[in-house]
């Protein structure tokens, strides 16, 4: 199912949007410079000799982690108290382009679980057609975490899609199903591996099931796997100084895959890449991306998506921590 749909099937959501967010990135690098956790901030540095290495003697410190990267596309596993005021997209598609951007919000109703809200405002020009702006689709899922450690997380994730009626949609629920959402990264391994500079990486996946309940029919079935290398977290592991901005940068590749099977939406799998960048802090993240047809589907449904998202963690605000559960 779509979070935050903006064209035919599955191929945007609600992390999905454009390079106009360039500026925005430019803008949000130059408020400040964010302070990390890192081994020289004391007095009583250790010298390079007692340096951790990538092995995982990280854990005798007491400095905290960084969080890791939400993915652009794929379901976060993560919950959360955070805000999307700013989610600009462009699509361009055989039928023509649509220009527009998302908003949306989490809010965490116990340790282990929350729900989040997205909706967009898109522009749609057609060709050979009158342009048309409008309120898109409603997504909203919750998320339950079945494991929820530093390093890993798992989490069933129950959503649906609400149509508001415009761009002449049917009114009511789109669809509804169930995701499973995954995130875990190097750290989480067997120190013995000696993975070095490998343990850097992270690895955030979904797989789920929708059914199609207005505007058509048919079962859908999606699995988007990411990986990303983050620099916040690679100089956690190694504590050692990393020039900025670089070290605030997570750079990262999805593979989107979606097929709807029987029913009147169904046809063959549709396959994208969505490469980008994340720049991430403590208090937000701002995360560019273009998603690429991979196959003769998808480049019949989508020639190219440039998307992006600022997102900012409400944690430190008054009553947002609050948890009803």
């Amino acid at each position: 199912m779509d979070m935050c749909s903006f064209a035919p099937g599955r191929q945007l959501r609600r992390r999905e949007y454009l390079c106009l967010l360039a500026a925005v990135v430019m803008l949000s690098v130059s408020m400040a410079r964010p302070h990390l956790v890192r081994a020289d901030d004391s007095d009583d540095t250790p010298s390079d000799s007692n340096t951790p290495s990538l092995s995982g003697e990280q854990h005798e410190h007491h400095d905290e982690a960084p969080g890791m990267m939400g993915p652009l596309v794929a379901i976060d596993a993560s919950p959360g108290n955070s805000i999307v005021p700013f989610a600009p997209h462009w699509v361009r598609s055989t039928d023509g382009r649509t220009l527009g951007f998302g908003f949306g919000v989490d809010k965490m109703l116990s340790e282990n679980a929350d729900i989040e809200v997205d909706g967009t405002f898109d522009s749609n020009s057609p060709k050979g057609g009158s342009k048309e702006t409008g309120l898109g689709d409603v997504d909203v899922l919750s998320r339950y975490l079945l494991v929820n450690q530093p390093d890993l997380l798992l989490a069933v994730v129950p959503e649906a899609t609400v149509s508001v009626g415009t761009f002449g949609e049917t009114a009511g629920l789109d669809d509804a199903g169930l995701a499973f959402a995954w995130a875990g990264r190097g750290g989480a391994l067997p120190e013995d591996w000696n993975l070095g500079y490998l343990r850097a990486l992270e690895l955030h996946s979904d797989i789920g099931y929708s059914r199609i309940l207005s505007n058509g029919s048919g079962d859908e079935i999606f699995v988007d796997p990411v990986v990303d290398y983050s620099m916040p977290y690679l100089q956690y592991l190694t504590k050692k100084e990393i020039p900025w901005p670089v070290s605030n940068l997570c750079f990262f590749a999805e593979i989107n895959f979606d097929e709807v099977v029987d029913g009147s939406d169904s046809g063959p799998p549709t396959f994208y890449a969505t490469p980008g960048v994340s720049y991430l802090t403590d208090t937000y993240q701002v995360t560019l991306g273009a998603q690429l047809p991979l196959n003769h589907a998808a480049d019949h449904q989508q020639h190219l998506a440039l998307l992006g998202e600022v997102s900012f963690a409400l944690d430190g605000l008054p009553v947002v921590g609050w948890m009803p559960f």
